[in-house]
């Protein structure tokens, strides 16, 4: 990861040059692989060729690249045919979606739970067999409400919220709420209804949030410091309230290199060049965000042990109840660098899923079997773009707006028999 940030720092610095070399620095890269992609032509809207890219993936333009044409062609044997409207330091081609009848599962049914067409669904949580959805109609989040459903998108009950509602949570220990503008809120029903707990501080919130799972009373918890990159796991016992972890996932070379990041782009600040600044800011950040989901995954209590997804070793690493290592599975899935995938728990069944989102038009869950690192013929998700997907008793839910209906963002179950 580290020699990755420093061939884009590289990049970044080779492009802030151009204006005195007069060229342009650009890497082609595989979007499922990283891997460099070689021999792809770039040519402009006449067809004629203005660069090639190298073995490591490397093109050079000349500054005048872009002079009178509003794009730019990107082609390479096997890849999609990519357009550059502006110049870029990387450039992620991917390869032809190609759907497979014979590897892929069709689904039987996609449903629209929420039967008002003028609701926006913010986010949803479940309880047992009903479906807590929050949502609003008005502009700004205003005009919004809480609805309880049953499983198969009957409204049961109904009630409105004090603010704009911007996510819904279900604690490690298993109780909903609503997260608003104003506090967060536990959830309940009583006789199929709906009902709202008193408000709570939002200052409270993080310390909720921050238990990821539970098991028998224990408490599991992830911890992760964006300065030292560390991640650290750890558990409160029952009838306990020491904290005591267990497992530590680091990368100091990734706290160095962002260390030493922070002081260029400081440097740029004071010497007036902040648009290099903020550009260099914005580039950290991203690569920031993904050395720290490589130590960073979740957490999952399964059976009589707790389980955490080892990026760095492709493994799955597992741990007795007081956090003790009990053994290390091989990752036998596709696990890039990329790391555009989730995994996934199904609180009522327990099963494990990963959902792949590299291509956003054609999504996909993989049922994991967790003691043997290997997955099962992928399910596709039946709408583009589908936003927080989850699996529950086995069938796909997600939330996805209807480019009919642009206003409004609605709640859908993809089931199968």
């Amino acid at each position: 990861m580290l020699r990755l940030r420093c061939l884009l720092l590289v990049l970044l610095l080779a492009q802030t040059l151009s204006a005195q070399t007069g060229k342009m620095v650009m890497r082609l890269l595989d979007a499922g692989t990283g891997k460099s992609v070689a021999g792809a032509v770039i040519t402009d809207g006449a067809g004629t060729s203005v660069g090639r890219s190298d073995t490591a993936g490397y093109v050079v333009l000349t500054a005048q690249a872009f002079a009178g044409q509003p794009f730019l062609l990107v082609t390479a044997i096997g890849y999609e045919r990519d357009t550059l409207f502006a110049p870029v330091t990387e450039l992620f081609l991917r390869k032809p979606q190609v759907t497979l009848p014979a590897a892929t599962i069709s689904s039987a049914k996609v449903k629209r739970l929420l039967n008002s067409e003028t609701e926006n669904v913010v986010d949803y949580c479940f309880s047992g067999d009903s479906i807590f959805v929050a949502s609003y109609r008005g502009s700004n989040g205003s005009k919004a409400r809480l609805t309880l459903l049953d499983n198969t998108g009957q409204e049961l009950g109904m009630l409105q919220l004090p603010s704009e509602p911007v996510r819904m949570f279900t604690s490690c220990t298993g109780y909903n709420y609503c997260v608003c503008t104003d506090g967060f809120f536990r959830l309940g029903s009583a006789a199929g209804k709906p009902l709202l707990a008193q408000r709570n501080d939002l200052r409270f919130f993080d310390g909720v949030a921050q238990c990821e799972c539970s098991c028998k009373g224990n408490l599991y918890y992830r911890i992760s410091d964006t300065r030292s990159f560390r991640t650290v796991y750890g558990l409160i016992a029952a009838g306990d309230s020491v904290f005591r972890p267990f497992s530590v996932f680091d990368e100091p070379k990734e706290a160095r290199a962002s260390m030493i990041e922070a002081m260029m782009i400081r440097s740029m600040a004071l010497t007036s060049q902040r648009a290099k600044a903020a550009m260099m800011a914005g580039h950290r950040m991203m690569w920031d965000k993904g050395a720290l989901a490589h130590i960073g995954m979740p957490i999952f209590a399964a059976g009589d042990s707790v389980i955490v997804f080892d990026y760095r070793n492709k493994q799955m690493r597992c741990y007795n109840l007081i956090g003790d290592s009990i053994c290390a599975i091989p990752a036998s899935f596709s696990w890039t660098h990329s790391q555009q995938f989730r995994i996934l728990k199904d609180a009522a069944t327990g099963r494990f899923y990963i959902h792949r989102f590299d291509n956003k038009e054609r999504q996909t869950i993989e049922p994991l079997d967790i003691h043997t690192g290997k997955t099962a013929e992928p399910i596709v998700i039946e709408r583009p773009l589908a936003e927080n997907v989850t699996v529950y008793r086995g069938e796909i839910y997600f939330l996805w707006q209807d480019a009919n209906r642009h206003a409004t963002r609605q709640i859908f179950v993809q089931r199968f028999q």
